[in-house]
């Protein structure tokens, strides 16, 4: 199986969770640092940030790039309004994720 098989694989998931139990189930079946990366990486980040990135990304791919940009500053405006979430430490996690 190439890197690109497996990288389909697991992110074919319709959410957050399922991809990250396919990345842990193929971590039992090989022993690539990618795949122990990206575990780590999604375990450390904040759960509401990972669903508004993958929603995100999700939509991004039938759309253009103003409809895009049109997205990603509703998601960051409802965040800031707390129309999201009320809570500070989450939301400004999720700032720390979207915008990096």
């Amino acid at each position: 199986m190439t890197r690109l098989d497996m990288i389909n694989q697991c992110f074919c998931g319709e959410s957050c969770e399922e991809i990250l139990s396919s990345l842990e189930h193929l971590a039992t079946q090989v022993q690539e640092k990618w795949v122990i990366d990206a575990i780590t990486s999604m375990k450390s980040a904040n759960p509401l940030g990972l669903k508004i990135f993958l929603r995100t990304i999700r939509e991004g791919r039938s759309k253009n790039i103003e409809q895009c940009l049109e997205t990603e500053y509703i998601a960051i405006s409802n965040l800031i309004a707390g129309k999201i979430s009320h809570n500070y430490y989450e939301v400004s996690s999720c700032f720390e994720q979207i915008l990096g």
